[in-house]
């Protein structure tokens, strides 16, 4: 008999009076293929007792030393927990529910789809529930599993693309900036970051400078821009040169503003040092607004590993580079030199040259004149992009302030204004 039809049955059973039904059809109510109980309504539907039990449901779920206890006292009895929700609903609405229910027996997990029908008595009060209730332990379980193996599948499918996407990142030909925003934009789409972000480690300062960012904020020139090693949970990542990963931001001591990451419903970090052998490099890092699991952390772990070697292979680029074109402009000017006594062409080449290969908005050679009242900067070269004034001319040396003692002194001075 199908599960609806003995459902059907079961109903047609129990009139008004349950019990009577069971006591006169006891080899139909134990025939019956899906478990009935029926339960007293007590307390204004607060509180439910158990009349009767067939067969089939004493011998998978309710043992029959529950007749006459009530929810409360089976949790005592049978170790059971039942949950009252459906059945309420049931009662106080007066028709049927259908619902599926968890109930825990001695700590072992089964799965009942149960149909509740209120009878009435003859006061027309809802004073009985018809229960029927059939086992679908078996098909959740089915279900979870399908649903854990797609649910692999869609994560495998999501590593697969993200590995593409950062393999292409770390191909492409533009500069290091160009190629570390790629990777940070592949661990967003791919990886369920809020934000993920890459600094690089300036060695002459021991510090971390932000060079990308991508997802909720994208700009590189915040507070974080700068990060000085051994400090705050990026420069702790960097000094201790191991990954710090947790899923519980909200009680992680590490985490400085938790006030901003429970507004923006942060959960979990993940951080890893940007290392080739023993050589830092730089941080890699990413919050998320829900937990990690291992797949995804491997695959950042991964990630942390091709970003290092491509950003120690591409820094070794640039310096080859720079040295060579420092040779280039030596060999340049050592030419001029030979081909020409005239010093004020060779200095306009030395400009020249350098705005070029440094891709400068403006360069210039002054002459300084210690001895003249008051002492002059004589700016006779420059190289400059169309949008900047010219500079040439005479200047008092106190024009670039504090400096000037510096540059006395043969000092070479750098000067960041951002």
């Amino acid at each position: 008999m199908q599960d609806s039809e003995a459902r059907s049955q079961a109903l047609l059973l129990f009139p008004n009076d349950a019990l009577g039904s069971a006591d006169l059809f006891p080899d139909i109510w134990d025939g019956m293929s899906c478990g009935i109980f029926v339960l007293e309504v007590l307390e204004d539907a607060t509180e439910f007792r158990f009349l009767a039990l067939n067969q089939v449901i004493t011998e998978a779920l309710f043992p029959t030393t529950l007749l006459g206890k009530t929810f409360s006292e089976a949790q005592q009895i049978a170790g059971m927990t039942l949950p009252k929700s459906g059945y309420q609903t049931a009662a106080q609405s007066g028709e049927s529910t259908i619902f599926e229910q968890q109930i825990l027996i001695e700590e072992r997990e089964t799965w009942w789809s149960l149909t509740v029908t209120p009878r009435r008595n003859a006061q027309h009060q809802i004073d009985r529930l018809v229960v029927t209730a059939i086992d679908i332990t078996e098909q959740k379980a089915m279900l979870q599993e399908r649903e854990q193996t797609e649910a692999m599948l869609r994560t495998q499918a999501k590593l697969a693309a993200f590995r593409a996407d950062l393999d292409a990142a770390l191909m492409h030909p533009g500069n290091l900036r160009s190629i570390l925003s790629r990777c940070t934009q592949a661990i967003v789409t791919h990886l369920n970051a809020a934000f993920a972000r890459i600094w690089l480690l300036n060695p002459s300062e021991n510090v971390l400078e932000l060079q990308a960012s991508s997802g909720l904020y994208t700009h590189t020139n915040g507070d974080h821009k700068r990060v000085p090693v051994g400090q705050f949970k990026i420069g702790l990542i960097a000094a201790e040169r191991q990954p710090h990963l947790t899923n519980s931001v909200l009680t992680d001591p590490r985490v400085g503003d938790k006030v901003w990451a429970k507004r923006e419903g942060m959960v979990a970090f993940a951080g890893y040092p940007l290392m080739v052998d023993d050589e830092l490099h730089g941080v890699l890092a990413m919050f998320a607004r829900q937990p990690l699991g291992e797949e995804i952390l491997e695959a950042l772990q991964i990630a942390a590993e091709k970003i290092a070697l491509k950003i120690k292979r591409k820094q070794a680029e640039i310096r080859l580079r720079e040295y060579a074109e420092r040779q280039a402009l030596l060999n340049r000017l050592t030419t001029q030199i030979r081909n020409s006594l005239d010093l004020d062409q060779v200095l306009a080449i030395a400009v020249q040259e350098l705005y070029k290969i440094h891709q400068l908005n403006f360069c210039a050679f002054a002459w300084f004149y210690p001895n003249t009242e008051p002492p002059t900067w004589e700016l006779i070269q420059e190289a400059k992009s169309e949008d900047i004034m010219s500079a040439l001319g005479t200047y008092p040396a106190t024009i670039i302030g504090p400096i000037e003692d510096g540059l006395m002194r043969q000092e070479v001075r750098q000067i960041d204004d951002t």
